[in-house]
């Protein structure tokens, strides 16, 4: 970067491109997942049939909506996470908006550089679910709050409450990101005009997603009663440690991995002692215009942490990339820290974190963790003939992907308590232990049961499904397990 006319040179920018597309590619070349199988599966529903099925899922179907709509998303992992990959491109150049808003050019390309190859904006990025669109409208929504603030306009605040809504048709945890937005829109001590109609947004989107709402407290319940930790305090050193710093604020932020806080450790320290060198360049003009942001943000991210914090207590599944808004937060929040700094310290620094956050990145996405389903999946594809007949309590979408399709694979099924609402979901043969169709199970050949987080199909699924198998005759002859809970069991007559 031209440390004196704050604009990035050819080469650098070229090489920050680079950097950034290897950190989003890399991920892209794996497999399809059971929960990208899953989105797969409801997108191909028609409209009527998607809502109705979303009703009995976990997320809005909006996400699911504009996925369906997207060319051949059966054709393949690429195809299926295009909508995904073009959302967080969109995003960095929100970031480099609102950045360019916030302090200037400058500012925009360290926000674009950092949040270029943060590790969950990466995976957001390269995973076939809603995340990174949800990543995508509360971002947008930042940009548009900032600028209706400052220009006012009733389309403005209107596009507030029309991106808020949106988030929460993709995404229920959207509610954290507005909640953090609206302690950022109050810490900028707004007029009591501004602070009018920004509560009219408020209630807009509320209205907007009204609709929606029963579905919502009836998922609330079904997952309390599939889940036996629901609603019960787990609050100790060992959550804090554990699911706050770690998961959340460390692997969250542009700081990436203790590798990078070494390599600023090791930049920074020599530049103070060489006091001269340090103080040969005065910060960037836009410093002085950002820092009126600086608490804000950092006080927009404390809340978001905390409501991680508390949701987490109280039993809320809170996996690190459902709060990916707090990256955003804290790339911003670091990104105006950077700018007071003279201006080859903070080029230096910037450095040191891209590199190391990409490093970081390519590293953990290389090594992709396995949830437990995938080698069990393989194991059925290996050894299941086509006589033998799979049944995946809660269902495995990427068998059932495999088999219908992309026409290889066992004949599987999906296993639940009852049958969701609205039907059979996603086009494919699924069974409820209230209504079993006995001809599967007098079929010849093995029978193959993929338990895979059994609750969630119901809460005496497991225990049903063994009485009926019993019932007609099935023995259990070989039992395999991973971590995580699942298990792969097969059955003979």
């Amino acid at each position: 970067m031209n440390v004196r006319q704050g604009k990035p040179t050819v080469a650098l920018l070229v090489a920050l491109l680079l950097l950034i597309a290897v950190c989003r590619l890399v991920p892209m070349a794996h497999e399809v997942t059971g929960d990208e199988a899953h989105s797969a599966h409801v997108a191909a529903l028609p409209f009527d049939a998607l809502i109705e099925t979303s009703r009995g899922d976990t997320h809005p179907p909006l996400y699911y909506a504009l996925l369906g709509v997207m060319p051949d998303t059966m054709g393949g992992a690429w195809p299926l996470r295009l909508l995904s990959f073009l959302c967080s491109l969109a995003q960095l150049a929100v970031l480099w908006a609102i950045g360019r808003h916030m302090g200037g050019a400058r500012l925009g390309w360290v926000l674009v550089a950092l949040g270029g190859v943060n590790l969950w904006f990466c995976r957001e990025g390269a995973t076939a679910r809603n995340y990174g669109m949800l990543q995508l409208l509360v971002t947008t929504a930042w940009l548009v709050l900032l600028h209706a603030r400052e220009r006012g306009g009733a389309w403005r605040w209107g596009l507030v409450a029309l991106l808020y809504a949106a988030a929460c048709w993709t995404f229920y945890y959207a509610a954290h990101a507005i909640a953090a937005l609206t302690v950022f829109f109050l810490c900028t001590r707004p007029r009591k005009k501004q602070g009018l109609a920004y509560g009219l947004a408020i209630v807009g989107a509320v209205l907007l997603f009204l609709p929606w709402v029963p579905s919502l407290l009836e998922q609330i319940e079904r997952v309390r009663a599939a889940s036996p930790g629901a609603g019960k305090a787990e609050w100790g050193l060992d959550m804090f440690v554990e699911r706050i710093l770690r998961r959340h604020l460390f692997t969250s932020g542009p700081w990436g991995s203790i590798i990078a806080l070494g390599v600023l450790a090791g930049v920074l320290l020599p530049l103070i002692h060489h006091r001269r060198w340090f103080r040969a360049l005065p910060p960037d003009a836009g410093a002085s215009r950002a820092r009126r942001w600086l608490v804000p943000t950092g006080v927009a991210a404390a809340t978001y942490l905390l409501v991680v914090v508390a949701s987490t207590a109280a039993g809320v599944f809170m996996r690190p990339h459902y709060a990916g808004f707090l990256g955003t937060l804290l790339c911003v929040f670091v990104g105006i820290l950077l700018l007071q700094l003279p201006r080859r310290i903070c080029v230096l620094l910037v450095a040191a974190l891209v590199v190391a956050g990409a490093t970081y990145t390519i590293k953990r996405t290389l090594r992709r963790a396995e949830t437990g389903a995938e080698p069990a999946t393989r194991v059925v594809l290996a050894q299941a003939s086509e006589d033998d007949v799979v049944l995946c309590l809660n269902a495995d979408g990427k068998l059932l992907y495999d088999y219908f399709r992309q026409g290889r694979g066992p004949e599987a099924y999906g296993v639940y308590d009852s049958t969701p609402r609205g039907g059979p979901p996603w086009r494919r043969p699924s069974l409820a232990l209230d209504a079993t169709d006995p001809e599967i199970l007098h079929r010849g050949g093995s029978l193959w049961v993929l338990w895979v987080a059994p609750a969630l199909a119901g809460p005496d699924a497991a225990e049903r499904l063994r009485a009926l198998l019993a019932l007609r005759a099935w023995r259990s002859a070989e039992v395999r397990s991973w971590p995580r809970g699942a298990r792969l069991e097969r059955f003979v007559r």
